[in-house]
């Protein structure tokens, strides 16, 4: 019999530069450190038997990813937090463990609704900053579409399913620094990165630059 076990899990600090693969070889170590009684695929190329969350844009942080991994025996949820917490690594940190039934579709099907954190900065102070950025990101939203060339290809993306509610724009009080709250939906057309959407809505001659982007919150339409 086979456990599903879920590992919500934070990403931060150097960590933020791996890419979804290397971010799944990291967990793949933490669960061996931990020693874990995970299960392995069949076939010719074995592995271990897990479904990671939906990627996260290199060099963004998340305080709310999750990774599924299956278990050959069942351990009590606090004994596995404990064992992933000692084997992690600095920037990768488990916060919560819970069995789900092993009949759920994947997580990267099911949890589409993301919300991030984006900060702005600029090299000097921009009188009314946040009510440009916000008027800016309204208008954008309000056309309906966003097209993004990709090689040699143009996607285009429909801002009424990706964008689910209006972007909250504040300044950060006694700095440059300007604070974008989005709410995003991931569909089939794929996701929106949010610094695509900012960038576009800004376009270059902007003063502002993206300091950092955090997801902050990934869920399913049962959360």
């Amino acid at each position: 019999m086979l456990f599903r076990l879920r590992i919500n899990f934070q990403k931060h600090d150097r960590l933020r530069l791996l890419a979804h693969l290397e971010l799944v070889r990291a967990m793949e170590r933490v669960i061996r450190r931990a020693q874990l009684p995970y299960a392995v695929s069949q076939g010719f190329n074995a592995h271990m038997k897990h479904a990671p969350g939906p990627a996260l844009p290199v060099g963004s942080a998340g305080l709310d990813e999750y990774f599924d991994v299956w278990l050959n025996e069942y351990i009590r949820p606090e004994e596995v937090l404990a064992r992933l917490k000692a084997a992690s690594v600095d920037g990768l940190s488990p916060i919560g463990v819970q069995y789900v039934p092993t009949s759920l579709r994947g997580l990267a099907a099911t949890h589409v609704h993301e919300e991030y954190e984006v900060v702005l900065e600029s090299d000097e102070e921009i009188p009314g900053g946040a009510g440009q950025v916000e008027e800016s990101l309204t208008t954008l939203i309000a056309a309906g579409e966003l097209s993004v060339a990709r090689k040699k290809k143009t996607k285009i993306y429909d801002l009424n399913v990706a964008v689910e509610a209006k972007p909250v724009v504040t300044a950060v009080a006694g700095t440059n620094e300007v604070s974008v709250n989005l709410k995003m939906k991931s569909a089939e057309q794929g996701s929106v990165k949010p610094e695509v959407l900012i960038g576009t809505a800004l376009g270059e001659s902007s003063p502002f630059s993206i300091k950092s982007v955090t997801r902050t919150k990934l869920y399913s339409d049962e959360n």
